[in-house]
């Protein structure tokens, strides 16, 4: 399998942040990046590939939007049910089926 440029770019910036924060913070900071990226990024992505976007948008757009997309979807299940752990659980499932419905279309 041959990476495109940007892909070997997208890999690239990706290692460095990960040997960045491992040097910083260990491998708990490995693996809040790791969390983080499950939760807000991988749904909004799978979201985008609906989309004609080149992987680089998709993953820049997806991070900042997933980072507010969650946190208001969160937020506002919350006020349905009383755990704030259940809601994000309830909130990432949700978007990850929206996501995957999403990839699954035809593209526009």
């Amino acid at each position: 399998m041959s990476l495109k440029p940007d892909q070997k770019i997208a890999v690239a910036c990706i290692g460095v942040v990960l040997v960045g924060t491992y040097v910083l913070a260990g491998l708990t900071g490995i693996s809040a990046l790791v969390i983080m990226g499950l939760l807000f990024v991988l749904p909004t992505y799978l979201f985008l590939s609906a989309f004609k976007l080149d992987m680089l948008e998709k993953l820049f757009f997806s991070f900042f939007l997933g980072i507010g997309m969650y946190s208001v979807i969160a937020y506002l299940i919350s006020f349905l049910v009383p755990s704030l752990r259940i809601s994000t659980v309830i909130t990432f499932v949700a978007m990850l089926g929206v996501g995957y419905g999403m990839k699954r279309k035809a593209r526009i």
